[in-house]
């Protein structure tokens, strides 16, 4: 990922305000609710023009948040003061209140799509559900390759009419568990931004392959 920033020069950056790093580390950077706890996140910004996500510049971010049973594979949105809108994981957890955030999408809202896919239709699904760069988001996805659901634009296949496709295409069965597969942006045990997924199950999946 273009953005390698870590927790770690966060908490440097922040103490350089304090007295010391030690200081900082020790301490939330951020008061929560009951039932909530400073969660570190990571957030790619939307930009206004395209509607679409920056997946490479991500923001360490600290969040309330609450550990949660969701299955929801979907992102979620925070809005800072100054207007800016970042989309963070939100399949295993609850977003609280976070001073100088607020939040800015529904639950089963479906965020903007990466700034790097092709032209995928007005259809945001049709998109991937990821925050990770380009190269991590396709590798997860294997867009383009011949037995995967995404093509080489990062867009989801069209799926079959009556096991019928557009001419020079054809209706092909596949496991296409990269259909239900939705990557994300998160800091490991060194602080450091990687690339992990979450999967649904998902049936088999039956799309338009080029002949």
């Amino acid at each position: 990922m273009k953005t390698t920033r870590t927790f770690a020069a966060l908490l440097l950056a922040l103490a350089a305000c304090g007295d010391s790093a030690t200081e900082t580390k020790d301490q939330p950077l951020v008061e929560c609710e009951d039932g909530f706890s400073p969660t570190i996140l990571v957030g790619v910004r939307q930009l206004a023009k395209g509607d679409c996500l920056d997946t490479e510049e991500s923001v360490v971010l600290e969040l309330c948040s609450s550990g949660d049973d969701f299955d929801i594979p979907l992102l979620a949105c925070v809005q800072n003061e100054g207007g800016e809108r970042y989309w963070v994981r939100n399949h295993d957890q609850n977003l609280g209140e976070t001073p100088g955030f607020t939040p800015c999408s529904e639950a089963e809202e479906v965020p903007p799509p990466p700034c790097f896919v092709g032209n995928c239709g007005p259809n945001r699904t049709d998109s991937p559900n990821s925050n990770c760069s380009q190269e991590e988001t396709e590798a997860v996805l294997r867009c383009g390759e011949s037995d995967s659901p995404w093509d080489e634009n990062c867009c989801l296949r069209p799926l079959c009419v009556d096991g019928a496709c557009d001419p020079g295409f054809v209706c092909t069965p596949v496991a296409g568990l990269e259909a239900w597969t939705y990557p994300y942006a998160t800091t490991n045990s060194e602080g450091a931004i990687v690339c992990e997924n979450y999967g649904q199950w998902g049936g088999g999946f039956f799309g338009c392959f080029p002949e």
